[in-house]
């Protein structure tokens, strides 16, 4: 048995044995070993221990912003129903709102349906005529024989008397049976109109392409150019008619009452010339300029003169448009839209509201002793309601450009210039007319 202990030098020099050293040094590079071992087996379990450290501090910090995301989530759902409902309760809100509204929507309820929109003209129409003759009997029922028209704040009647009906010398009346009858008339057109609405109304199709072979023809499609050319020229074949009417009440059926004969006459021999009546329109007329332009007319004669021009022009122009289609210039500068359409029917409506405005202190078509010589307030009439539908018109029209994308800075500027150039002709023209 061998022992533990390290043998003692065998003499004084202090020198172990040979094989003692061998051991000792065995011995000792052992020992170094297991040192540096632990060492390192310390080392390898500290970084380990911070891996694991840090691998808890991750799975806590992955734990929290788990935790935090769920909390976020539970948090928003309630928000989140919350918004839902108060999107849902504001929808609900909107369509309940614009039902009450529906009936402020007019005609755009029948845009895209001919067949209907067909029903709600003929339904204005008759409104109109009841308007027309309902008003003139009323007229009738209150006129005084002894006094004017004009002082008895009459509307309807002084014009049927500038038509030559039941009118003598000085715009007496010899007889209300003419107003009578004529007011009675308008009624029973009235009736017959609303029955054409209802007809379209309930016994005739929404969509007119429906009914097929020449009603179908009638149908329009707002993007279509050639058929709002088609049903434009139809339009102006009425207006034809209507100016036709007067021609042949001045020239046979009892002629116009005549300012300056004081007295209803035939109107023989109307001016045809192009130059005198077109020169109005520049306000070049037979007396030399004058700033009134069309409104400066003095005579009956070209005033049934320019209304044959008219009748022409209308019949010409209702003719081409049925027969051709729209030029491609015409595509370019118009938009052919619902809206557009409705614009440019609002400017032609401003256009003659302005006209008329001149027209009112013409004593020729608007004589004195019919009229009276206070026409301030009529002509205010005429230049708001003028106003009010041109506005409608640039109003529509850029809604109709926006809807097209031809909507810029450019076309804002341009109906301001107009607005602002048609009011300075406006009041340049009333202002020459003033001092002249």
């Amino acid at each position: 048995m061998q022992s533990d202990r390290t043998p003692e030098p065998d003499d004084k020099s202090g020198i172990p044995p040979k094989g003692t050293v061998d051991a000792g040094v065995k011995n000792d590079s052992v020992s170094d070993s297991l040192k540096a071992s632990s060492e390192s087996e310390g080392e390898d379990s500290s970084v380990g221990r911070k891996l694991e450290s840090s691998t808890e501090v991750d799975r806590s910090t992955t734990k929290l912003e788990g935790n935090a995301k769920t909390d976020e989530t539970e948090a928003s759902k309630p928000q989140g129903k919350i918004t839902a409902q108060l999107d849902n309760k504001l929808k609900v809100e909107v369509e309940e709102a614009g039902q009450k509204l529906d009936w402020l929507k007019g005609n755009t309820r029948l845009t895209d349906l001919s067949g209907w929109l067909l029903s709600a003209h003929i339904a204005h129409a008759a409104l109109i005529m009841f308007w027309a003759g309902s008003y003139t009997l009323w007229e009738v029922t209150r006129f005084v024989p002894t006094e004017s028209f004009h002082e008895q704040g009459l509307v309807l009647l002084p014009r049927l008397a500038n038509l030559g009906w039941g009118v003598s010398n000085d715009g007496a009346v010899l007889s209300t049976q003419p107003y009578f009858n004529i007011a009675i008339l308008h009624l029973a057109a009235s009736a017959v109109l609303a029955a054409g609405g209802l007809f379209h109304l309930l016994k005739g199709p929404k969509v007119l392409k429906e009914a097929g072979g020449r009603v179908a023809k009638f149908h329009y499609e707002w993007d279509n150019p050639y058929s709002l050319s088609f049903i434009l020229g139809h339009h102006l074949i009425i207006l034809g008619f209507g100016a036709l009417l007067l021609v042949l009440k001045a020239m046979v059926f009892g002629g116009l009452y005549d300012a300056n004969l004081h007295a209803s006459r035939i109107v023989d021999e109307p001016s045809l010339n192009s130059v005198r009546i077109f020169g109005y329109l520049i306000g070049y007329t037979p007396h030399g300029w004058d700033p009134m332009g069309m409104a400066a007319v003095d005579n009956l004669e070209d005033v049934v003169g320019g209304h044959i021009w008219v009748t022409i022009l209308c019949f010409a122009g209702g003719f081409w448009h049925i027969v051709t289609k729209p030029a491609d210039w015409t595509k370019q500068q118009f938009v052919f839209e619902g809206e557009a359409i409705l614009s440019y029917s609002l400017a032609g409506l401003g256009l003659m509201g302005i006209i008329s405005a001149y027209f009112v202190f013409n004593t020729t078509v608007y004589p004195v002793e019919l009229f009276g010589n206070d026409r301030l307030l009529a002509a205010f009439m005429q230049v708001a309601l003028g106003l009010a539908f041109l506005g409608g018109h640039v109003w529509h029209n850029l809604r109709a450009q926006q809807k097209a994308g031809r909507l810029d800075q450019a076309a804002f500027f341009t109906s301001a210039i107009a607005g602002v150039a048609m009011i300075a002709i406006i009041a340049t023209s009333l202002g020459l007319n003033t001092l002249s």
